[in-house]
């Protein structure tokens, strides 16, 4: 089960990012893994980066693997990921879509490096 819940004032729609988490699961071989989705404020990204990467920024994206409770969490900043689409020039959907699969791919354990065929291949496919 993916569960989306969005703690801000920012309209997005839920039941694409909950499809864009299953793509990404299903290419993966983990279709039906759990997966919580928390869309959060630029303050708690900030003071979640701090308490747990130590970096006093406010990160568009933080992966918190938890396999107790499925996968884990994915902790989006609709702020910060806005801030971002002029640089990528995308559409804010799209760029939210993007911190997902970045994101669930990290809960999968991939790093940077090993991630970009597959970050791309499933980014293509909801652009």
């Amino acid at each position: 089960m993916i569960e989306v819940n969005n703690l801000t004032k920012t309209r997005v729609n839920k039941t694409y990012l909950k499809r864009v988490a299953s793509y990404v699961l299903a290419r993966e071989g983990k279709r039906g893994v759990g997966l919580s989705i928390a869309l959060v404020s630029k303050k708690r990204s900030r003071e979640l980066n701090k308490i747990y990467r130590g970096k006093d920024s406010v990160a568009n994206v933080l992966s918190f693997r938890e396999l107790e409770f499925g996968l884990g969490e994915l902790v989006i900043c609709p702020a910060a990921v806005r801030k971002d689409l002029k640089k990528y020039d995308i559409l804010f959907i799209n760029a939210v879509a993007w911190m997902v699969i970045h994101g669930v791919l990290h809960l999968l354990n991939y790093t940077h490096t090993t991630m970009e065929k597959k970050e791309t291949a499933c980014r293509a496919y909801f652009q």
